[in-house]
């Protein structure tokens, strides 16, 4: 991929994930994408196909109440790229929180094959997922 190409990929699934466009968000994966969660939550472990992420996605973000994404910066080495991005919450029951959360995607064939996901504030989401109320400071 080029940088172009790139750059283009990360600013799209930004919005997508921003706007909670998961259809259009899921257009850009591999049907048979890997997605590593981590945390202690209901969404955290190794999600397999496009299905598996559907799920994910539809459980977890009514729960968190995405507000906003922000790209922070990004960095790409042949087929993968390493993306931060600031995360807006507005959690059911919770008080909203703001973290960055860093992506790193496996790319193949022009589609994300791989995700792992790492959030700066994991104990937050895990309450926030969990309905405990009250969000961990970073």
């Amino acid at each position: 991929m080029t940088d172009n190409d790139i750059a283009a990929l990360m600013t799209s699934l930004v919005e997508d994930l921003g706007a909670g466009d998961f259809e259009r968000l899921l257009t850009k994966y591999s049907p048979d994408v890997v997605c590593h969660v981590g945390g202690e939550n209901s969404i955290s472990g190794t999600h397999r196909g496009v299905a598996a992420m559907v799920k994910m996605l539809s459980e977890s973000a009514p729960v968190l109440g995405l507000v906003k994404v922000t790209p922070l910066w990004w960095r790409e080495n042949r087929d993968l790229i390493f993306i931060e991005i600031e995360v807006s919450y507005e959690p059911t029951g919770a008080a909203p929180f703001t973290h960055s959360e860093a992506l790193v995607y496996r790319i193949e064939k022009a589609e994300i094959a791989e995700v792992w996901s790492f959030d700066q504030n994991q104990d937050g989401v895990d309450q926030a997922l969990a309905g405990t109320g009250a969000v961990a400071a970073p």
